[in-house]
């Protein structure tokens, strides 16, 4: 993986400097994006949903029982 991280960093550089604005860098496994600022924003705020949505979905964990059972029964 290291391996790739400098792969890449030299084409993130070209990327970067040949931007004509502000940019952000989208690095997946295979190839490397230039997005515009609203773009990125917009991809941040549809993972937080999708985070967010599948946290709601998930079971809540059962309670283990009562602390202190009655031991005068």
């Amino acid at each position: 993986m290291v391996v790739l991280v400098f792969r890449a960093a030299r084409e993130w550089e070209g990327m970067l400097q040949s931007a004509t604005g502000p940019v952000c860098i989208r690095a997946l496994r295979t190839k490397n994006e230039s997005l515009s600022v609203e773009r990125a924003v917009h991809l941040v705020q549809q993972r937080m949903k999708r985070i967010a949505a599948k946290k709601r979905g998930e079971p809540k964990p059962k309670p283990l029982g009562p602390l202190f059972e009655s031991t005068s029964k």
